[in-house]
């Protein structure tokens, strides 16, 4: 998901995570590590900290057992995940309480470190920290929250990052400026919005939102998931390649009839809709009767123009699909002229 350059980045903040069993018992070391792992779950840690607790969970995690320090026993560190993605789950025998989330567990990832959060520790934390909606990837609808880069400015080295994980969310830190590079020129991008793909599939978009959803669909189709633009949760092909099919976190409608997916092939730039508002979109389309040529096809053409010597064509299309879904859309047709 993350190039191994990241990971590597984020080695030594990434093995900072543990809790102080023994801090309550007054062993000064254990308190003193305590502090630590709070000031590192909190994002507050400087460098020499992160390397210290970075370098006492190495050797507690690789090390002999028996050797662990008093306030690192007791620990279970359980490797998960594939080779391009490795996770370590980090289980303590006694909880550890950061950002005002008491946990017993923590992750280990290409990003760093984190601990699970709840839906609701995700939204209080979001707007404590100004965090905004950054990123998605193919392998699992996941989201990232962070702050602005320009925002972070002269900001402590590590920020605090939320990520959705399944059905929670993890709590971590990374790098205050780790969206730089890629993902952040991806970002700034004059990619299409919700209205842009609207407009799109509608035939009505002006050449200038045309550019957009090409950024858009570039951006899909050929960056890494990191890079997509971040209303894209996940990215399917059917039709043997010829259609890509891009589902969205939020809605957008189109002829009327919401939906959440989005698709690109065969000169078509449509939405995909449910097969029962098929009737729907043909209204809102204002279709009737006679554009329909076929039992599930309905074509309104609403230009002809020339171009190079071709002719090009643009038509209002629904195209229901075996009962899978139906396609609402643009299409844009093109055909050599002939001089006879």
């Amino acid at each position: 998901m993350f190039p191994a350059s990241l990971r590597t980045s984020f080695l030594l903040l990434a093995l900072a995570g543990t809790v102080d069993a023994n801090a309550a018992s007054g062993d000064p070391e254990a308190a003193r590590f305590q502090r630590d792992m709070v000031a590192v779950l909190e994002c507050r840690a400087d460098p020499t900290i992160n390397q210290t607790v970075g370098k006492a969970l190495r050797a507690a995690m690789y090390g002999d057992t028996q050797q662990r320090p008093a306030h690192l026993r007791g620990w279970r560190f359980e490797r998960s995940g594939d080779e391009d993605d490795p996770v370590t789950i980090i289980d303590m025998p006694t909880a550890l309480t950061a950002q005002g989330v008491t946990t017993r567990r923590m992750f280990v990832d290409a990003i760093g470190f984190s601990i699970p959060i709840d839906g609701a520790q995700q939204a209080r934390i979001v707007a404590e920290h100004s965090l905004r909606l950054r990123s998605s990837t193919l392998r699992e609808p996941y989201r990232v929250w962070s702050r602005d880069v320009e925002a972070a400015g002269s900001a402590p080295a590590t920020a605090v990052v939320v990520r959705s994980d399944g059905d929670g969310y993890r709590l971590g830190c990374a790098p205050s400026d780790w969206q730089r590079g890629e993902a952040a020129s991806a970002r700034h991008q004059n990619v299409a919005d919700a209205d842009d793909l609207a407009a799109a599939a509608e035939c009505r978009a002006t050449p200038e939102a045309l550019e957009r959803v090409e950024a858009f669909w570039d951006l899909v189709l050929d960056a890494g998931q990191d890079t997509w633009p971040a209303q894209v949760q996940h990215l399917a092909s059917r039709d043997s390649d010829e259609l890509y099919v891009a589902t969205l976190f939020d809605p957008i409608r189109v002829h009327g009839v919401s939906t959440r997916t989005v698709a690109l092939g065969m000169g078509l730039i449509a939405a995909a809709i449910d097969p029962d508002a098929t009737a729907e979109a043909v209204r809102g389309a204002a279709m009737t009767a006679a554009d329909q040529s076929g039992a599930e096809v309905w074509e309104k053409q609403l230009s002809v123009s020339e171009s190079r010597g071709n002719r090009v064509s643009r038509s209002l299309v629904v195209l229901q699909r075996d009962g899978e879904d139906t396609l609402v859309g643009c299409m844009h047709g093109r055909q050599v002229k002939v001089d006879r």
